[in-house]
């Protein structure tokens, strides 16, 4: 399916692309804007949504859903436990629990923004969400902003991403999330009905989600603009150079090839998100950048910069400095 859609409906829950108890499809290189229910009787609203049957015809079906940029969903909400009432940039759902939905969700960009007033209490937004999807589902090289606010419920929650169903087996790697909502429901993951806060609970769940995931830096992904999610070449992003070796995904939305080097980016590894471009990767800040200078491995106690493939810090040897205060570390992604 590729198509382009933009939809404000006031009467009941709406989608860009819907597919109802279905297999074997691939959904990819769509753009989908504006998906909006514009009522105030708690709806949900979805750029993509799936909704599988109980059981597959094959054997091995496949079903795909990639580099597709979604943007401006928007609905008024309600606390639903499917994930019905919600919105969604993907939503994706089966009348009984799967246990191997044989579906990749790879590179696709979501933005949703703006604020989603509404009378219903609970509730919110994510950029990807399921429900009865037990396994059988990856999720990699995924870029998803979700700034969309609940001007009348702080209780909304905002998240990147929501599983209504506790998985057993979800392969989630390389994805990048940036949650910039109200405080404090900026959370990043569902999982069953408990909530991930923090980076670090997503990645401690039993099924190691997102090894090689990162939250954007710095700050907002720098889109071209809301309702153009191709990335600005010239702005630093963390999402730039950081996707999984070899390409999940060989091509991008406007059939550029995966990675893409530039003036600034070395193109060993293919962008996170649906656009691939010669961008600029996020670096460490230049006023705390080490000079031009070599040191040892291991470095020496009290070095001001250390870096290297290994790093001990021996803090009884001779010379070494007493074991007080803060230890920052920064890393660049590009090396």
């Amino acid at each position: 399916i590729r198509r382009q859609r933009q939809m404000c409906i006031r009467d009941s829950q709406m989608a860009g692309i819907r597919l109802d108890s279905v297999e074997n499809f691939n959904i990819e290189r769509n753009w989908i804007y504006r998906i909006r229910y514009l009522g105030n009787l708690g709806w949900g609203s979805y750029g993509i949504r799936v909704a599988f049957p109980a059981s597959f015809i094959n054997a091995n079906p496949s079903h795909t859903i990639a580099n597709n940029m979604i943007a401006g969903v928007y609905a008024d909400a309600w606390s639903s436990t499917t994930g019905i009432g919600w919105v969604s940039g993907i939503y994706v759902t089966a009348s009984s629990t799967i246990a191997n939905a044989f579906l990749s969700i790879d590179h696709n960009t979501i933005h949703l923004y703006g604020n989603n007033g509404s009378t219903y209490t609970g509730g919110g937004s994510s950029g990807i969400s399921f429900y009865n999807i037990s396994g059988g589902t990856s999720l990699r090289g995924n870029l998803i902003q979700n700034n969309l606010k609940a001007s009348t419920d702080p209780n909304k929650v905002a998240l990147a991403v929501a599983f209504f169903t506790a998985p057993t087996s979800i392969a989630a790697n390389y994805n990048c999330y940036r949650v910039n909502s109200q405080a404090p429901y900026n959370l990043i993951a569902r999982v069953g009905t408990a909530y991930d806060t923090t980076f670090a609970q997503w990645q401690a769940r039993p099924f190691s989600p997102d090894a090689n995931g990162q939250l954007h830096l710095p700050g907002d992904v720098p889109f071209e603009a809301d309702t153009n999610l191709h990335l600005v070449a010239s702005s630093p992003s963390s999402a730039i150079n950081a996707g999984g070796v070899p390409p999940i995904v060989t091509i991008d939305i406007d059939g550029d090839s995966r990675p893409m080097g530039g003036v600034s980016d070395p193109g060993t590894a293919p962008d996170i998100g649906a656009d691939e471009l010669g961008g600029t990767p996020f670096t460490c800040p230049t006023a705390l950048q080490a000079p031009d200078f070599n040191v040892t491995t291991p470095p020496n106690a009290g070095s001001d910069y250390l870096w290297g493939s290994s790093i001990t810090l021996d803090t009884a040897g001779a010379g070494s400095p007493p074991a007080a205060g803060i230890l920052s570390g920064i890393y660049s992604l590009d090396g």
